[in-house]
Order: structure tokens, then sequence, then C-alpha cells
């Protein structure tokens, strides 16, 4: 299941003679922080990790960093990494990454469902075309950006039962892919 995937080439936003935004704003990032508890109240007041349930927030805070032996924590993926995802059109990079998961789909071993939050600031047109590039409807979901993690039960629903309709009738795996 592809969520808010946001990776199509238009999505570089132009930004062919400079920094993507996205990379820029990852450079700032803070990644290393005194304890969990101080990231999670910080992460916790502003946009857009402010939308994510409590439990969802308080996972991505316990997962998304790592111990350092002077007792303070530091983001798993650090700022440099992720900036160049984000600023990257190449293998590495979101439309690669999007590239990859369309041939995926093709081989028809992998059945896929795109969803979009209704609240997000990003393009929805962008969404509608990565739904159409791997052959499905879009669809749009209450939320924000984080729309999956915003209610967890609602969250898990809609995984749930995308899960269910994409699964083959009889419950087999699809061709080509184990149990």
């Amino acid at each position: 299941m592809v969520i808010d995937a946001t990776t199509r080439e238009e999505q570089h936003f132009g930004f062919a003679d400079g920094e993507h935004p996205l990379a820029v704003g990852a450079l700032r990032r803070r990644d290393v922080w005194a304890d969990r508890a101080t990231v999670e109240a910080s992460y916790g007041s502003r946009p857009p990790l402010q939308d994510l349930a409590p439990e969802a927030l308080a996972g991505y805070v316990r997962w998304g960093f790592r111990d350092r032996p002077d007792g303070t924590v530091e983001l798993s993926c650090r700022p440099q990494t992720e900036a160049t995802i984000f600023g990257s059109r190449d293998r590495h990079g979101p439309v690669g990454s999007f590239e990859a998961l369309r041939r995926v789909v093709a081989d028809g071993r992998v059945p896929i469902a795109v969803l979009a939050g209704s609240r997000t600031d990003l393009d929805a047109g962008w969404f509608a075309a990565q739904a159409d590039l791997v052959g499905v409807d879009l669809q749009v979901v209450d939320g924000g950006h984080f729309c999956l993690f915003e209610e967890s039960d609602r969250g898990a629903r809609l995984v749930d039962d995308n899960v269910r309709a994409l699964a083959p009738p009889d419950g087999a795996p699809s061709e080509g892919t184990s149990p």
C-alpha cells in the first residue's frame, strides 16, 4: 500500500537549479536531543507531527531515534541522509523509488492501493497521477499528510480493509509470492 507517496517527477517542485526545499529542511533538522521525552514534547507541539495520535508519535520517537553512548538520542536517519533522498532524482530518490514500485506492480505480484490525506498541502493531482501510474483509484482519506497515524484505530481499519480488498479471492498468495 502506498501511503501519501509523493514522488512524481513534477514533484521535484521545479528546483532543477537549486536545492529541493525538503532537502534544505532536512539539513536544518536537529539530530541530537537530550532524551526521547524532549523530542516527543517538541515534535508533538508543532506541525505536522502535532496531528499524530499520541501512541503514533511515541512510536515514531521510539523507533526513529537511537541511543548514544553519552545518554542522548539521535535521529536514526541522519539529516544528510534524508536530504540526499529528498534532493535526489537518481536511484535513491523518490522518483526512482516510485518507478521501481511501478515495475513491481507491473509484474503482477504485488497489489497496491494509493491513499492520500484530504488536508495536505501537497497537490492532490500528484496523488491522482500516482494512482493512475500504477492503475488504481486514488483513495482520499480524511486527514493530513500522516492520515493513517492521526487516529490509530481508523488507520488500522484502513490498512486492514485495503489488505483484505487487495488479497486474492481465495486467500492464496499472489503468483510468485510466498505465504
